[in-house]
């Protein structure tokens, strides 16, 4: 509605919130990616990283507990918050942070790199079936 300013100091008393009542660890990291995006619109990069790392973090903690999780779960969980990912890239692109910003694609990257790994490994173990 062209309000960024009053949607800015909202998610940053929403982030506050989140903090003191301990909420899920799900939910922080998608609000502190909105706030992110909001910094970003207002021309604020070093903001708009801090929090954009605070939320790529946070996908990354519950991705560590995903690994468990059927294949499909865990690839929705990923396509859900690629945006996340892509725009913490964008923006240590953008800042010249490049060693950074290789570590936030290859964070992108951990789930094929996984999938590949494990149908490997069924392959290697059906072979020796045989």
């Amino acid at each position: 509605m062209g309000r960024k300013g009053k949607a800015l100091e909202l998610i940053e008393q929403c982030v506050a919130l989140h903090i003191r009542v301990g909420s899920k660890p799900l939910e922080l990291a998608q609000v502190q990616g909105n706030l992110a995006f909001l910094h970003s619109l207002f021309g604020r990069p070093a903001l708009a990283i801090y929090y954009g790392k605070l939320s790529v973090n946070g996908f990354q903690q519950l991705r560590g507990r995903y690994t468990q999780m059927d294949r499909t779960l865990r690839q929705g969980f990923v396509t859900q918050n690629k945006g996340s990912y892509q725009s913490l890239y964008g923006w240590l692109v953008d800042q010249g942070r490049i060693g950074e910003a290789q570590q936030i694609l290859a964070m992108l990257k951990e789930d094929e790199l996984d999938e590949f790994t494990q149908r490997g490994q069924k392959q290697d173990a059906s072979a020796m079936k045989a």
